[in-house]
């Protein structure tokens, strides 16, 4: 099966926010989780808590959605997360949890909004003559932690 241009643009939002992540110190546990019936979550790592203490966990674990488009013709990525996709991601999340017998775990929901204008991606020629991933000249990264479900 062919990607479409729409998962195409998905899987290099994601990739752009599993880089980002990265870069504040979030390590990566899993990508595109399968949550049996109730849908996929994008990232899931675990990152320091702010506020730890030696008598208190020192990580929390992170479910990321990442919402990337490339133009705003139809509102921002922030207003796709709706409350129907809020709900499954809640039934995704709690089916992880079970699944890997973290129910006791701290955890919390985070969104990543990414914005890439179309006009400024180009696929850039790769040595061997062929064409290599879109490279781009700018894009608006917006991480929104602890989203209420």
């Amino acid at each position: 099966m062919t990607k479409t241009q729409q998962q195409k643009i998905g899987k290099l939002g994601e990739d752009m926010a599993v880089k980002y992540l990265k870069k504040k110190g979030y390590k990566i546990l899993e990508r595109n989780y399968r949550a049996d019936k109730f849908g996929e979550i994008d990232i899931i790592a675990c990152c320091k808590k702010p506020d730890s203490t030696l008598f208190q966990p020192s990580k929390i674990l992170v479910f990321v959605e990442v919402k990337t488009k490339t133009d705003q013709s139809f509102g921002l990525p922030e207003q796709e997360l709706t409350y129907q996709k809020k709900k499954r991601l809640s039934r995704a999340i709690q089916n992880y949890l079970f699944k890997k017998y973290l129910t006791d775990e701290d955890w919390r929901l985070d969104l990543i909004a990414i914005e890439i204008l179309e006009d400024k991606v180009y696929p850039v020629k790769s040595a061997k003559g062929g064409v290599a991933k879109p490279q781009f000249n700018r894009a608006s990264i917006r991480h929104y932690e602890n989203i209420p479900l």
